[in-house]
């Protein structure tokens, strides 16, 4: 099992590739909140998108195995594909590989490899923090095992494999091609999700702060993982991790709505990417 080495190039370049994203996808998007009765229906799209790609695939499909993935199916190939061109929580290899560190030191300081407090630079954007941030974690190859253990098939698959070598090259040509044909959806889809995910991400290390208001812990866990309503409604409910309590009591569950007013719109399309993809016992 290989672990993908950057060079100090190539870290360079994904940080100027990942803050150019942002920072245009952060400009069209308070443009469509400026004209947002004529326009919010990109809003949706954009974070439909961005959140199934990322969060509800590569997170809690391929991090968290909710069900063993069909590697050879299409639509698993096309969304590991995504990952790699939006340069958020994918290549999915890489998730899959080092996001064990989080449930495992979860609020432990600099052990968790995306502790909000300490590491919000890289946890908040979802930068390469394996290489910008000095992590303290006691035993990275029990990560990287339990990691294997829970994800083999995605980590020992070769497109998967494949999308993480040339990620970089993958990201910036798709989003040549896509700027050329179809701009509205480079500017309004790619980009202006790529900036929805980072609020996420920022939302959900909130999810982490003890007593931040309106969260509540419903399920005693090791950490101060919490749900927050108020958030998790802004993201149109389909940022399930938004409900953090109920994602670290139970990691691999489908529907984390677990209460009538924890209303998980993500259900339907993990229900649904789960007939495409599945693995079909013989």
């Amino acid at each position: 099992m290989y672990i993908l080495q950057r060079t100090t190039l190539q870290i360079a370049y994904r940080f100027f590739l990942v803050m150019f994203m942002i920072l245009m996808g952060e400009h069209v998007f308070f443009e469509t909140i400026m004209d947002f009765s004529n326009q919010w229906y990109w809003l949706v799209i954009a974070t439909i998108y961005i959140i199934t790609v990322e969060e509800t695939f590569a997170h809690r499909m391929c991090a968290h195995n909710m069900f063993t993935l069909n590697v050879k199916s299409i639509t698993y190939k096309i969304m590991t594909f995504l990952c790699s061109v939006n340069q958020s929580h994918g290549p999915t290899r890489y998730l899959a590989l080092w996001h064990p560190a989080h449930h495992m030191y979860a609020d432990k300081g600099k052990q968790d490899n995306v502790n909000f407090k300490e590491f919000w630079y890289g946890s908040a954007i979802t930068l390469p923090t394996e290489f910008l941030c000095k992590f303290e974690i006691p035993d990275p190859n029990k990560v990287v095992n339990t990691g294997y253990r829970i994800s083999r098939e995605i980590i020992d698959d070769p497109w998967a494999q494949f999308c993480e070598r040339y990620s970089l090259t993958i990201s910036t040509i798709s989003l040549i091609i896509i700027y050329m044909l179809f701009p509205i959806i480079f500017f309004k889809v790619i980009l202006m999700g790529r900036f929805i995910i980072m609020l996420g991400m920022i939302t959900a290390g909130l999810c982490h702060i003890k007593r931040f208001p309106f969260s509540y812990r419903p399920i005693p866990t090791d950490d101060c993982a919490s749900n927050n309503l108020l958030l998790h409604y802004m993201f149109l409910g389909i940022f399930s991790g938004l409900l953090q309590n109920n994602h670290h009591s139970d990691t691999s569950r489908v529907n984390l709505g677990f209460r009538w007013y924890e209303i998980d719109t993500s259900a339907p399309i993990a229900y649904l990417l789960k007939y495409l993809m599945e693995k079909k016992v013989a």
